[in-house]
């Protein structure tokens, strides 16, 4: 018992700093991102060009992500998060300096470019984690994810009032501290095998049919959700004329029920239900709570629907990063998760331009298709871990 809780205070000690990355990023991602729609829109572009700006990262982000997550592999996780987020910084820069729209685009093209720092965050905690804790590690990192989005929104509201620029400078300036922050107090996992395999060796084994499974469930599910969150400060700014301020405060209560979610209720669920039972709760929570928001008739109806997906959200993304994870051999999880936030790029590279489609025929629509998409994704989760080489990993 005593070597347990010995051992679990030296994971806890290695996870620090990686979770410490994914707080602070959350907290600039979360400060711009409920902005970035409203910010564009001084620039006099439609919703679908508004859509672009997020579709254009991540379609670098697509084509990025497989060699950062196979180069951490072969050269260590610090390198290829300091220079992630390195990027994010000179992506936000330039967009605080944008005088166009098209300044805008390069700045999520640069941010895009360099986005490996999530897969990369993911594979460095599968690395330090035995397989039966990884659950427990996600949803640690999940609740760093709802903490950065509760003070980012927040962070940004209160800066937004000094200037509309404001926001975005102060998303440089600590994304480059998180940058010095990584290299200075990040231990490489000594448990990390540097890979000689390629992509083809996903192909080659017997796991690739249920891999498909999973990267088009994951696909699938990310999809619904890239239109949801992108689409979201237009829906309120179009049915309860929310603004920039209104947003911030909304994203952030958005934070709270995922910190809620995953700090208390997701240990609790975990031991009463199996891993396919609770990611059904959360699949079923996501999906009903768009499905409301879409019929929503007053603020208090749309904050019960951003409630119980936000809810559905922190049971259902620790379950999947587990999944993901119990899919590939030590020495490729880095390119397996790479592999996996491209999956997760291409589903945010046309999410936004389909979302400002629908919010262009027809608003509501953005919200209750992806809840039809969120639960869709279900069919293919569930088949993944029916598969024998995954089955009994759960």
């Amino acid at each position: 018992m005593e070597s347990d809780k010995s051992s679990s205070q030296i994971i806890r000690k290695t996870l620090t700093p990686v979770l410490s990355v994914v707080l602070i990023d959350m907290i600039a991602f979360g400060m711009v991102i409920p902005l970035l729609p409203l910010f564009a829109e001084r620039f006099k572009v439609s919703p679908v060009y508004i859509g672009l700006l997020f579709s254009c990262y991540s379609l670098l982000q697509l084509l990025a992500s497989p060699v950062l997550g196979a180069a951490s592999d072969r050269i260590g996780r610090k390198p290829i998060l300091v220079l992630s987020l390195l990027g994010t910084s000179i992506g936000f820069l330039i967009t605080a300096l944008a005088s166009s729209y098209w300044m805008l685009l390069l700045g999520r093209c640069v941010d895009g470019l360099t986005g490996g720092n999530i897969a990369t965050a993911n594979s460095y905690i599968a690395d330090v984690t035995e397989p039966r804790n990884r659950a427990t590690s996600y949803a640690l990192m999940g609740a760093m994810f709802g903490v950065g989005l509760t003070l980012g929104p927040l962070i940004g509201g209160l800066f937004a009032r000094w200037s509309a620029t404001a926001p975005f400078f102060f998303a440089t300036v600590i994304s480059g501290a998180n940058a010095l922050y990584v290299w200075a107090c990040l231990v490489e996992p000594s448990a990390r095998i540097t890979s000689t395999s390629s992509f083809s060796s996903f192909f080659r084994s017997g796991r690739w049919p249920a891999l498909q499974r999973l990267l088009m469930g994951n696909f699938i599910f990310l999809l619904g959700c890239a239109i949801y969150q992108v689409m979201l400060a237009l829906f309120t700014q179009w049915r309860y004329d929310f603004d920039s301020k209104d947003n911030a405060y909304l994203f952030g209560f958005l934070g709270v029920i995922i910190i809620v979610g995953q700090g208390a209720c997701f240990p609790i669920l975990k031991r009463l239900l199996s891993v396919r039972e609770l990611l059904s709760v959360g699949i079923l929570f996501t999906a009903g709570g768009l499905i409301l928001m879409s019929f929503s008739a007053s603020a208090a109806m749309l904050l019960s629907g951003v409630a119980v997906s936000s809810l559905g959200l922190s049971f259902a993304m620790p379950l999947i990063s587990m999944l993901v994870s119990i899919g590939a051999g030590a020495e490729e999880l880095g390119s397996l998760f790479g592999l996996n936030q491209s999956t997760g790029s291409f589903a945010r590279l046309v999410g936004p331009v389909i979302g400002g489609e629908l919010f262009s025929w027809r608003p509501a629509a953005t919200m209750w298709v992806s809840g039809i998409m969120i639960l869709l994704s279900w069919i293919l989760f569930s088949r993944y871990m029916k598969h024998p080489l995954i089955s009994t990993k759960i």
